[in-house]
């Protein structure tokens, strides 16, 4: 049986090949029209921060202290991370560099991740500070406190440096592992006053700060957010603070003597944590960012936990990403000269600065 053919000549397809187009045209437009358009920031998917360091250290307290407000500023939940054992700060970091930087995977830097890190480790550092990352917000800045088991001898700032110094490589200084902000201190504060000492490392601060209470090391350099409660406790002794201290507040601060008081400003150390995307991230979610944790620590209740644990307060206007771009491009000029200086003869410092040191008596 033969079935009728379909004239496939043009003009009988003539209106057939309209009604195609039409529908082609008309499906195009709909498809535009419909298209979904990603969802505004931050949606249902909640924000990670990684801290490079152990939980319970000056850094992970620094952030679980701002997140609680930034969440109810964002109107998203917010997980701090903290290292897993056997991550390195460098490790932790890196991983981030690498995620997609769409505001929902932030780091926090330091002085020795963000600060001291390419004069530290030099060629082996898989990451730039400033052109790997860029800065949210600034969250904490803390004096640190130089602190002594409580039974270390001496009476004072002096007499503990000579007791030392006269007995080279007797003592440990503990700090929170390579790249800490206590190791950095710990590093300078022995170059700068010719000082050997054996460098205990621990997996962040809070072990070293134990250690110390128990009297396994002898001296411990850390943030005022971890070390004034051991200081407080009676668990360990503070010899001085790297800034000059609130004298208005009574605290351990105000009782403690600043590094400049002693006659030694050129020892100027502050711990600073600070919120950094991977570089890419949209200006406008960098910008949402940036307003929620500014309003988080505009908070009063923010403010009374800062100050309880001895966190500076933070002037707005410095707390923008292109000023804290270039406040890291300073610290890593800083610190470059300051590794340089800290490494040079077995981590003592020339003979000239050691006698000059030595003629103030310490």
């Amino acid at each position: 049986m033969t079935g009728s053919r379909i004239n496939t000549h043009p003009a009988a397809l003539g209106p057939y090949l309209k009604i195609g187009v039409l529908f082609l045209l008309t499906s195009g437009f709909l498809f535009f029209k419909t298209k979904p358009v990603h969802a505004e920031f931050p949606n249902d998917k909640p924000i990670n921060i990684y801290v490079p360091f152990g939980r319970g250290g000056p850094t992970d307290t620094v952030v679980r202290i701002v997140t609680k407000k930034a969440e109810e500023a964002l109107g998203q939940k917010i997980n701090v991370i903290p290292a897993k054992p056997g991550e390195t700060p460098q490790g932790v970091v890196l991983k981030v560099a690498a995620l997609k930087p769409d505001g929902y995977n932030l780091t926090v830097g330091n002085l020795g991740t963000h600060g001291a890190g390419p004069a530290l480790e030099g060629a082996s550092l898989r990451y730039d500070p400033v052109e790997n990352f860029t800065p949210v917000a600034m969250i904490g800045v803390a004096p640190m406190i130089i602190a002594v088991r409580k039974d270390f001898p001496g009476d004072n700032f002096s007499e503990t440096i000579r007791e030392i110094r006269e007995n080279p490589g007797s003592f440990a200084v503990g700090h929170g592992g390579r790249n800490s902000t206590s190791f950095l201190a710990a590093l300078y504060f022995t170059s700068l006053l010719k000082l050997k000492m054996n460098f205990i490392g621990y997996a962040g601060s809070a072990p070293a700060l134990q250690d110390l209470a128990y009297g396994y090391i002898d001296m411990m350099i850390d943030q005022s957010v971890s070390a004034a409660s051991f200081v407080n406790g009676n668990l360990a002794r503070a010899l001085a603070v790297t800034s000059n201290p609130d004298k208005s507040n009574e605290s351990v601060l105000s009782r403690t003597p600043a590094m400049r008081e002693i006659g030694l400003p050129e020892y100027n150390i502050t711990g600073w944590n600070m919120l950094f995307a991977p570089k890419g991230v949209d200006d406008k979610v960098l910008t949402k960012l940036n307003a929620a944790f500014r309003s988080a620590l505009k908070n009063k209740i923010i403010r009374a936990q800062a100050l309880d644990t001895h966190i500076y307060h933070i002037k707005e206007k410095d707390n923008f990403p292109e000023q804290l771009r270039n406040f890291v491009k300073m610290e890593t000029i800083r610190w470059k000269k300051i590794v340089n200086l800290s490494t040079l003869s077995n981590s003592s410092v020339n003979p000239e600065s050691s006698n000059e040191f030595e003629k103030k008596g310490f």
